[in-house]
């Protein structure tokens, strides 16, 4: 498996799973939650996009994924239902 550099999979683990069927089939283990600052909080309105948001705030779309792992959110889409969301620091500025 590939991913890309700014992925929160990158370098992470790769184990085999046999699925019920018999089947055996690469998974990656999540990784740890990062552990930064926050560098401000934004008020969520209806619509927002992850990747927007980090367009803006952070280093760039591909890391919308920062986002939900900063507030706690496993689901992306979770996301969603904060009423403020915490931006983190952006990861060159650390």
């Amino acid at each position: 498996m590939s991913f890309s550099d700014t992925s929160k999979y990158k370098g992470a683990p790769l184990r085999t799973v046999t699925t019920p069927e018999g089947r055996t089939v690469p998974v990656v283990e999540a990784p740890a939650r990062e552990d930064t600052e926050t560098m401000g909080w934004l008020n969520w309105r209806q619509g927002q996009r992850l990747d927007l948001v980090a367009h803006r705030h952070l280093n760039g779309a591909g890391d919308w994924w920062r986002l939900p792992d900063h507030n706690n959110q496993m689901i992306p889409e979770a996301t969603a239902g904060l009423p403020e969301m915490a931006v983190p620091v952006k990861p060159r500025d650390r």
